[in-house]
């Protein structure tokens, strides 16, 4: 991985230049310049992508416990952009709030319960540091009250700079980053050197590629592998499949589950990348949280659907990409397993998705009856009449073919999904399927994020329902029973 260099100016007590003149002898300090690189720490919310920390490798210890490094040792400056049909797009240019800085002796991740990282430990006693980490302001603030659009109950933005994408369009697209740090006020190094104030900088950007961003740690989204799937027979030079896999480590016998993603990052934008699907929230890399694979062990496959839609009812030629998605999806599936044998257990295959990945949940099953052992939808919903062109049809046999999939549908009273017509009508068939209703948003995420149709949120977050007396408290309208990604993976067919 690339590190991205700042220059800084060194000004050395050890360095001196003797003048000698009439009034004797006297030293001037000498000013030399010094490169030191850093490297940028993204990650992913349940809100999306945004850059949380900055990590400055001085090379070796040169700094002690009792360094005077604080938030305003450094300045951090950043210019987030991105071309959009040949035209640059400025999303952001200004400071960035540095919180926080300490030194550390290494600069290894610590994930915590809801995947969010720690960079290192600040040094004590008579430690040295290599590594100066900087805090920056992250996060979505409040700020209004009321209903100010539909599936919105209050209204929230984020810090400004602090996001690595652009919503665009109805797509999110990857930022190109360029961040600059300088130094505020002098710190005295353990060498006797010292860094100055307003220091030159080496400027340096950070550019998106498809797999992996030089300069950027991304803790939870570089544990996938992009893949592409390609049908023998293409019927134009846009039919395949993108996607992104995570293997976890020591595989025997496991799961695989599925996860497809919503409206905002399909392929069909112009400039859209893959690496999106795992930035713009917390969905996919949701399953891969080290204390989630710990107790959930599985592969996770996350593709990329090619247009704006898994799935639709319309046989027309304009819209054979949307349903040539789910036998992609289907196919990359069945490789999978055929390539790892003893790895991936076919009887544990799981489907889920949010929204719009929520219609090809649907689809998926409809399509494939019988193959999936599970399935979530967070929210989702197939139609009966043909209303959405998004959504599947499902007919009275393609129900009674789903009667024995266990199935849990999710949504808020205050949401379009029309999930409860689903359930009544599984319900009515004698299906094996499971509602959680929230009575509005503000329930569903218990007073925070009260974005109606965001029900993936507390999903994701294995928070829908247990026995457990606070959970029904909290949730009072959730099922008994286990929690929801427990209960998923208990299902076999």
């Amino acid at each position: 991985m690339k590190k991205r260099s700042i220059c800084f100016s060194i000004l050395s007590g050890i360095a001196l230049l003797c003048v000698i003149g009439c009034a004797g002898a006297r030293t001037v300090a000498r000013s030399v310049q010094k490169t030191y690189s850093f490297e940028l720490v993204n990650q992913v919310f349940s809100y999306g992508q945004d850059t949380t920390n900055v990590i400055i490798d001085l090379e070796e210890p040169i700094l002690d416990a009792g360094s005077a490094v604080d938030a305003d040792t450094f300045t951090v400056f950043t210019t987030n952009s991105i071309t959009v049909e040949g035209q640059p797009v400025i999303a952001y240019e200004g400071p960035r709030t540095v919180t926080g800085a300490y030194v550390s002796a290494g600069a290894e991740l610590t994930f915590n319960q809801d995947g969010a990282v720690t960079v290192g430990a600040p040094i004590t006693g008579t430690e040295k540091g290599r590594y100066i980490v900087l805090n920056l302001e992250h996060g979505r603030v409040k700020v209004s009250e009321g209903t100010v659009e539909r599936n919105y109950e209050d209204a929230y933005e984020g810090i400004p700079g602090a996001g690595t994408l652009l919503y665009r369009d109805g797509s999110n697209f990857i930022l190109d980053l360029d961040y600059r740090v300088t130094v505020a006020k002098n710190l005295q190094l353990t060498d006797g050197t010292v860094l100055g104030v307003n220091t030159a900088l080496l400027k340096s950007t950070v550019k998106p590629a498809h797999e992996v961003i030089a300069g950027e740690i991304n803790p939870l989204v570089n544990q996938f592998v992009a893949g592409t799937y390609k049908p023998e027979f293409p019927y134009d030079e846009s039919d395949y499949l993108e996607y992104q896999l995570y293997t976890p480590n020591d595989p025997e016998n496991v799961p695989l589950v599925v996860w497809l993603h919503g409206w905002g990052e399909g392929r069909s934008a112009v400039g859209i990348q893959n690496q999106n699907l795992l930035r713009a929230n917390q969905e996919g890399v949701a399953w891969v949280i080290p204390a989630s694979q710990t107790v959930r062990k599985a592969y996770v496959l996350v593709p990329q659907s090619p247009n704006y839609g898994w799935y639709v009812k319309a046989p027309a030629a304009d819209f054979r990409g949307y349903n040539d998605a789910i036998s992609h999806v289907k196919a990359v599936i069945d490789k999978l397993i055929s390539d790892n044998p003893g790895k991936i257990d076919p009887n544990r295959v799981y489907i889920t998705g949010d929204s719009m990945g929520g219609f090809g949940t649907w689809g998926m099953l409809s399509t494939y009856p019988g193959f999936f052992a599970a399935a979530i939808m967070a929210p989702g919903y197939f139609d009966r009449e043909g209303e959405n062109s998004m959504a599947p049809v499902l007919t009275v046999e393609q129900i009674a073919a789903l009667k024995d999939t266990p199935i849990w549908v999710l949504n808020t009273g205050d949401d379009f999904s029309k999930t409860a017509e689903n359930y009544q009508i599984f319900k009515e068939a004698d299906s094996n399927i499971r509602w959680t209703h929230y009575t509005d948003a503000s329930e569903a995420h218990a007073g925070t994020w009260n974005i109606a149709h965001w029900v993936w949120v507390p999903t994701l977050q294995n928070r829908p329902a247990t026995d457990d007396q606070y959970i029904k408290d909290v949730y009072p309208t959730d099922l008994p029973g286990q929690h929801i990604l427990d209960w998923l993976f208990a299902q076999r067919k």
